[in-house]
């Protein structure tokens, strides 16, 4: 008899929430007296809680198109001293997955003193104060108004020219992509390589220089889903740097640094070198609805906007679990509501189908993807859903304490590189754990950009070129190491 826990058993006088039908009911009423467990009805019915839930709250955001806002919330800083303290962390997390006390994690509980970040509303942060008092867990807020913060960040006016001082959506992009590819006709072309869920296209730029040199070539997928760098020699051997930037929108940070980062590269001659030397395939934006309705429904949205048939009316899928290596293993959600849902099934999503068939129609020729997301400042190397880790992994770490290096050296900014189980937490379904394990890219890994925490999400927009400037220092650095790896024949 298959029971739907919606908070599942964790200590002692913690809640254990079970929705039953009327014949499960008596089946575990029986039980339950038997043992004698007492216990309450939290709601009557479902179904009427459901279409009045849907009515009264989800109506207001999804019918209306009123802006969600986060007045009063704050962000608290936990950091779990004991592996109780651990353990309490992952069992509040995982009753937080569920439609009662539902908590938006931005730092996961993963390693004894690794900051574990939580957005709590006033009345989450009572219900969470009282249960990290009751188990001895301190915390301080890292965030006083969330609301008041993401009001102060700068961000562009519609139809716009793009620059780097305020934050974008995909509209005014998309405009800059067609505003430098008139001024480099000779270098760049571009095309569309799919569609999202709501129609909008996924633009691929190519920047290849005329050069006498042998060129890699780089893919670069950016905004909302992947940022992927992609990496192509124009001999028989061939490296692809996918970096899935802003593979979740609300990660602003990480499309404002990638188009930095290639106006940089086509329109200061300090570069000019490098395009000798490199093809690069970007995806300016590869989550058009997600960075959309972070710009006009939910500032801090993380997900895909698709539709699923959920009986909670929740949409989205965490495209980051969505490719198909260990889908549905750790660190995953089957909870259609969670932040970590999966997807009904692997490549579930127009936009992980987009990366997944041009990396398959090239995989022959791909040496190298580069993942981006924010924040926390890290090199992540596979792979995320197992502690084991890859044959050629000194190679790996190699290259990454490389790009570490080259990002320390501009503004002294820390990164940590090693693989996402000893950084962080474990991970099903991600894409570079795919194009390692699947696609068979040897140098697949993953970034984190800034910061470590005191802005998290809402990253101010006067950080975007200093970013910009430290990840263009990193990315040359891996770059051309694996190139002259490559040019060397090992």
């Amino acid at each position: 008899m298959q029971l739907d826990f919606w908070a599942e058993p964790s200590h002692l006088n913690s809640p254990v929430d079970i929705m039953v039908s009327p014949e499960q009911k008596a089946w575990l009423q029986k039980h339950a007296d038997f043992f004698g467990l007492e216990h309450q009805v939290m709601i009557a019915d479902v179904q009427e809680f459901s279409r009045v839930l849907l009515i009264g709250v989800l109506g207001l955001v999804l019918v209306s198109g009123e802006k969600k806002r986060y007045d009063g919330h704050q962000v608290l800083r936990f950091v779990p001293k004991t592996q109780d303290h651990l353990e309490v962390l992952r069992s509040i997390q995982s009753r937080s997955d569920q439609r009662t006390q539902k908590l938006d994690f931005w730092a996961e509980p993963s390693h004894l003193n690794s900051p574990v970040d939580i957005m709590v509303s006033p009345e989450q942060k009572a219900w969470l104060q009282k249960h990290a008092d009751f188990f001895g867990l301190e915390h301080q807020v890292m965030i006083a108004d969330v609301q008041e913060l993401a009001d102060s960040i700068k961000v562009g006016a519609p139809g716009t020219k793009l620059t780097w001082d305020a934050y974008y959506d995909s509209h005014e992009i998309y405009a800059w992509v067609d505003e430098i590819t008139a001024q480099f006709p000779e270098i760049i072309t571009t095309q569309s390589i799919g569609k999202s869920t709501k129609g909008r296209e996924l633009m691929l730029m190519r920047i290849n220089k005329p050069s006498d040199q042998q060129k890699i070539s780089v893919f670069l997928n950016s905004t909302g889903i992947i940022a992927g760098l992609i990496i192509f020699q124009q001999d028989e051997s061939c490296f692809f740097r996918d970096s899935m930037k802003d593979i979740h929108a609300r990660e602003w940070i990480t499309s404002a640094t990638t188009t930095w980062i290639f106006n940089e590269l086509l329109t200061n001659e300090a570069y000019a070198a490098e395009l000798d030397k490199f093809d690069f395939h970007y995806v300016p934006v590869l989550n058009p609805d997600g960075l959309a309705y972070t710009h006009n429904g939910d500032r801090l949205w993380r997900k895909t906007l698709s539709e699923h048939n959920s009986f909670w009316r929740c949409f989205g899928v965490d495209a980051n679990r969505n490719f198909d290596k260990s889908f549905g293993g750790p660190g995953a959600s089957h909870d259609e509501c969670s932040e970590l849902y999966h997807g009904p099934s692997a490549f579930s999503e127009p936009e992980t189908q987009a990366v997944r068939d041009y990396i398959l129609a090239n995989k022959d020729d791909i040496k190298i993807y580069l993942d981006v997301h924010s924040y926390s400042q890290l090199i992540l190397l596979p792979y995320g859903d197992t502690s084991e880790k890859p044959d050629d992994y000194a190679d790996l770490l190699e290259k990454g304490l490389i790009m570490e290096d080259a990002l320390r050296e501009r503004y002294e900014t820390d990164y940590v590189t090693g693989s996402v189980p000893e950084l962080t937490y474990y991970a099903s379904g991600g894409s570079f754990d795919w194009v390692k394990g699947k696609a068979g890219v040897k140098y697949a890994m993953g970034i984190e950009l800034r910061d470590l925490g005191h802005y998290g999400f809402l990253l101010p927009a006067n950080q975007i070129i200093p970013s910009g400037k430290e990840t263009l220092d990193g990315f040359l650095a891996i770059f051309n190491a694996i190139r002259d790896e490559i040019l060397a024949g090992h």
